[in-house]
């Protein structure tokens, strides 16, 4: 009875042992018998515990089926059916994924580090933050998809369509995009650090605040695109065709530029032409403050620069002078003197500002961020706390006005701001760049009519009446007296020569 046992369980273990070296040689566990889950919830919500890690699935239907945060390391997943599968937050770590069908299926925030992915359908697929490191892209449709924050570092993506695809803030470092079809594509904020693009086409890219350090551009045709911000400091940039393209605040440092004359004269001369750009503003026309500022009846203030109380009645007869309000601060000043703070070629960088939507801890101020035209700190003039837009002092500068008041936009006294310097490239050490809060309102100005101080002036005038009236006649009254004593004593004296 015994030896029968024995040689019942040897028969079964050895059944076992031939049932894990077929599954061991075909690669994982054996083939499921099931071939068809489509739309089915195959989540390790429903099935917990359940690991697909090396399974095969080979040509399996996974059509619209839910695997969302399922484990399919290392699956074989080869020709298999995933069209409209729910696959977010799965690991696809080491897959091969072959052929595989993926179109329109969710793949956002997936591990697929190392998977193959070669010849498989990806058109539509939803491809967000997903980790591609590693993966095998060969003769991957991709069109439609999205590659938004996703991290395709060291990945060959040569001759492949990736036209008008949204790939922002894309991790590209040290990628193959050899030949690569990139029109119109968006990389904003796109990390292309020691990427190979060679021969590529960019015509109409955004690559505005991408990182393309040691990139190599070699032939790239980038017609159009926009490189605003872009960091090209030691990028390969011999052929590149640039007709068209912008690169306002681009950094071309140690940039090999060949003999390309575009670049040359953007290389040669960002400052001027960069600095012309951000201090761009528009024309507008200053509308009248109505109340009466002079009624509380000062009338004069000390100048700080002059070291002197100046008379407003005076000041203002010299058609060149300014008067300046915000609240109880003056500022005394005449036009020539106000002129160089905002004009183009003199104004300094440190004294124009920019709004800032948001306190931003970047190095240098993202254009994004920025939502104001350039201002004038005006400080720089003797006035703490209003920021008022460089169209508006035009005015005060050009116009016929001599007396102006600044008023608040709203009522917001605390923003971050970025100086004119630090958009031009400049030290961020002392100058503002949406880094912190400051105690800053932005402000318009209004003017005040001439009269509405002149008619306050005339209020201090000496006034005639009263006692100095009395006096005035009293004396009259004497000069008369006087003036009749002496005729009768030149009558008297003509009678006595007479006789």
């Amino acid at each position: 009875m015994r030896s029968q046992t024995k040689s019942r369980n040897n028969r079964i273990r050895k059944k076992h042992l031939k049932r894990k070296r077929q599954t061991k040689k075909s690669g994982g566990t054996q083939s499921p018998i099931v071939t068809d889950y489509s739309n089915q919830d195959l989540s390790n919500k429903n099935l917990e515990g359940v690991d697909y890690s090396g399974a095969n699935l080979e040509g399996v239907n996974f059509s619209g089926a839910k695997l969302s945060n399922a484990n399919l390391t290392g699956a074989n997943l080869k020709g298999a059916n995933l069209k409209f599968a729910t696959m977010y937050g799965s690991l696809l770590k080491g897959a091969n994924l072959t052929d595989a069908d993926l179109s329109r299926a969710d793949l956002a925030g997936t591990d697929l580090e190392d998977a193959n992915l070669s010849g498989a359908i990806l058109s539509g697929t939803q491809l967000d933050n997903v980790n591609l490191e590693g993966a095998k892209l060969a003769g991957v449709d991709l069109e439609d998809s999205n590659l938004e924050g996703s991290n395709l570092e060291g990945v060959d993506l040569s001759d492949l369509d990736l036209e008008s695809l949204n790939m922002q803030r894309v991790n590209l470092q040290d990628a193959e995009l050899n030949k690569v079809n990139l029109k119109g594509v968006n990389l904003t904020g796109a990390n292309l650090k020691f990427a190979r693009v060679k021969h590529s086409l960019l015509i109409g890219a955004n690559l505005t605040g991408a990182n393309l350090t040691g990139a190599i551009l070699t032939g790239a045709d980038l017609e159009g695109a926009v490189l605003n911000d872009a960091n090209l400091t030691n990028a390969d940039l011999e052929g590149v065709n640039l007709t068209g393209a912008t690169l306002t605040g681009a950094t071309l440092t140690g940039a090999n530029l060949e003999d390309d004359p575009v670049l040359h004269t953007i290389s040669d001369s960002p400052p001027s032409t960069l600095r012309e750009q951000l201090l761009e503003r528009k024309s507008v026309k200053l509308t009248e403050y109505t109340e009466n500022p002079f009624k509380n009846g000062i009338l004069s203030s000390y100048d700080y620069i002059l070291l002197e109380d100046v008379n407003y009645c005076e000041y203002i007869k010299n058609k060149n002078n300014l008067l300046i309000f915000f609240g109880k601060q003056v500022a005394i000043i005449n036009r020539e003197t106000l002129k160089p703070f905002i004009d183009t070629t003199t104004a300094n960088s440190d004294n124009i500002v920019y709004r800032c939507k948001e306190v931003d801890g970047a190095f240098m101020p993202r254009n994004s961020n920025i939502i104001s035209g350039p201002s004038l700190n005006m400080t720089a003039i003797g006035l703490n706390g209003p920021i008022v837009p460089l169209e508006y002092l035009d005015e005060v500068v050009k116009g016929d006005h001599q007396i102006f008041m600044i008023e608040p936009t709203d009522n917001v006294k605390e923003m971050p701001i970025a100086s004119l310097g630090t958009r031009l490239g400049g030290s961020v050490i002392s100058a503002n760049h949406c880094q912190a809060n400051v105690n800053k309102q932005m402000c318009t100005i209004s003017y005040i009519e001439n009269n509405t101080l002149l008619e306050a002036c005339k209020s201090t005038e000496p006034k005639t009446g009263g006692k100095r009236k009395k006096t005035i006649r009293k004396k009259k009254k004497t000069i008369r007296k006087k003036k009749k004593t002496l005729r009768s004593f030149m009558r008297k004296n003509t009678r006595k020569t007479k006789n």
